[in-house]
C-alpha cells in the first residue's frame, strides 16, 4: 500500500509464486499416476483430491508469469527514469 510497486523483488515474488502452481500440477499428476499404480482394492477407499491437471491452473500460472514480466519491465522503466532525472 505504500512504496513503490514495481521492484524487482515483486517480480522475483510472482515468478516464484507462477513456478509453485506450476508445481502442484505436476506433483498432483505424479501422486495420480502413483495411485493408479496400486490394486483398485488398495485405492478406493483413498481419494487425493486431484481430477487431472486444471487447464485454468496452468494457465494461472503462466498468467502470473506474464504478470511478473511486467513487473519486471516496470521496474527497469523506474531504474530508466531516476536515471534521467
Amino acid at each position: 500500500s505504500t512504496g513503490d510497486p514495481f521492484v524487482i523483488q515483486n517480480a522475483d515474488r510472482l515468478n516464484h509464486i507462477a513456478c509453485l502452481l506450476l508445481v502442484l500440477q505436476v506433483v498432483g499428476l505424479a501422486i495420480d499416476t502413483l495411485m493408479n499404480l496400486f490394486p483398485d482394492a488398495i485405492t478406493k477407499h483413498i481419494s487425493i483430491g486431484y481430477d487431472g491437471i486444471s487447464a485454468s491452473g496452468v494457465l494461472a500460472a503462466l498468467l502470473i508469469f506474464v504478470l511478473a514480466q511486467i513487473f519486471r519491465r516496470g521496474s527497469e522503466m523506474r531504474a530508466e527514469l531516476e536515471g534521467t532525472v
